[in-house]
């Protein structure tokens, strides 16, 4: 069975973040796949790395990037999106003249269509 995990709200202001986190690790312990996982919407604040747990919190962000990383699972995030809401990569900081990007490790900036292909190549598509 092939997944493609939607996830469109903030991981400090909602359990559905944590629920969506949990969900996809349940999802490659049983030995499925996950072709992708789309940030949108208010959910791309996910992939900011200037965003801090507190010390008794998880670090929601380091755990999707590591998740991503060890799994080699794409983390998309939605160009448009993250642009309206500061965040940015190092292409668009360079072409912007920005000072440093804030796009954590293992995200990458997409657009719609990457989300489409996904969707196209998955058994199921769930959204958070």
């Amino acid at each position: 069975m092939k997944y493609t995990i939607i996830v469109s709200d903030v991981l400090f202001e909602n359990v559905r973040f944590t629920t969506a986190f949990l969900f996809s690790n349940t999802i490659v312990s049983a030995g499925f796949k996950i072709i992708s996982i789309f940030f949108n919407f208010n959910g791309v604040f996910n992939a900011n790395k200037l965003i801090f747990s507190n010390f008794y919190e998880n670090n929601l962000v380091n755990s999707w990037s590591n998740f991503g990383l060890k799994y080699n699972i794409p983390l998309c995030v939605c160009i448009n999106d993250a642009s309206k809401r500061g965040i940015f990569d190092l292409e668009q900081v360079e072409y912007n003249s920005f000072k440093e990007d804030n796009l954590a490790k293992g995200f990458k900036l997409t657009g719609l269509t990457e989300l489409f292909f996904s969707i196209q190549q998955s058994d199921r598509v769930i959204k958070f």
